[in-house]
């Protein structure tokens, strides 16, 4: 597999990843048949997984972000609205990895490398329950931002305030900004160092939630997955 993480560079550098890598995963992890002693080793599938949900979610993020950033006269006076497309740009990813996981115990992009969200414990499939504590963290850091921003606009404040900020704001506002940023890349450090030295595998979210992240495609049980074509 670290070759094909040097292959994804220089794809990259072309441009070509976006729609080379999710395929060329899926091809891959398809025929791919996993050592039972290998059933924790999920690093790479899910690293391709989260690359591939980006892609599948960019379309998404792409059409929200032009309406967060359309002209300031556009939402004077459809002040809920903004607020709505706000909230909606700001947790859309995290609506469907809370659905996806509950629902179905895998993303899209954990579909195609094969691999899947199971109770710590029992290995059943998890439950809503875990899938929103598995985002909670995530969300506790970026929900009083997001609340915060959202009643300075609805109490009047002007919408070029908001989307550019006023000389006297921006410091106020960069000094939250700057903050928010490293609470989050401290929670993404946390999250790679437990799931690099766990034995599981097995970052912060999943410790808090009891989840685990286990392959499907270990040997015994891809005779199976072919046979029903999955």
């Amino acid at each position: 597999m670290i070759f094909a993480f040097f292959a994804f560079l220089i794809l990259a550098a072309f441009g070509l990843s976006p729609l080379v890598v999710p395929l060329y995963t899926r091809r891959f992890y398809k025929g791919y048949s996993a050592y039972p002693e290998q059933k924790y080793r999920t690093f790479w599938p899910r690293l391709w997984a989260s690359y591939t949900d980006g892609v599948i979610l960019f379309p998404v993020g792409l059409i929200l972000q032009y309406y967060v950033t359309l002209e300031a006269s556009f939402w004077e006076n459809m002040r809920w609205l903004f607020v709505i497309v706000l909230i909606v740009n700001t947790a859309y990813w995290w609506v469907y990895t809370i659905y996806m996981h509950g629902r179905f115990g895998q993303t899209v992009g954990k579909r195609s490398t094969y691999v899947r969200v199971v109770d710590a414990k029992t290995e059943e499939p998890i439950t809503f329950k875990h899938a929103l504590i598995r985002d909670s963290i995530p969300l506790v850091i970026l929900a009083p931002l997001l609340i915060y921003e959202s009643y300075r606009f609805l109490v009047g404040l002007p919408i070029g305030e908001l989307l550019i900020g006023t000389e006297t704001d921006t410091e106020a506002t960069t000094s939250r900004e700057i903050w928010t940023s490293v609470v989050v890349l401290a929670w993404w450090v946390a999250e790679c160092v437990t799931m690099l030295t766990d034995d599981k595998r097995r970052a912060v979210h999943g410790f808090i939630a009891g989840a685990v992240v286990v392959r499907t495609d270990i040997e015994g049980q891809v005779h199976i997955r072919k046979a029903f074509n999955l």
